[in-house]
């Protein structure tokens, strides 16, 4: 089996894709993360105020 080597254009064609591809992928990951966490805050505000809801029909049944 003969295993040929990437030319020169070729290698410097894949690392400019990885150098390319990495940079993206971190920033993606990194928006997901930003995105994961400004819904996470928006879900804990909307739970917290239906309990406060829920603990002010308990409290008017009291």
């Amino acid at each position: 089996v003969t295993i040929d080597l990437p030319s020169g254009r070729e290698l410097q064609r894949r690392l400019l894709t990885l150098m390319v591809f990495i940079p993206v992928l971190l920033a993606g990951m990194g928006l997901g993360e930003l995105l994961n966490r400004m819904l996470v805050k928006g879900e804990r505000k909307r739970i917290s105020r239906i309990r406060k809801r829920l603990r002010r029909r308990q409290s008017r049944q009291d």
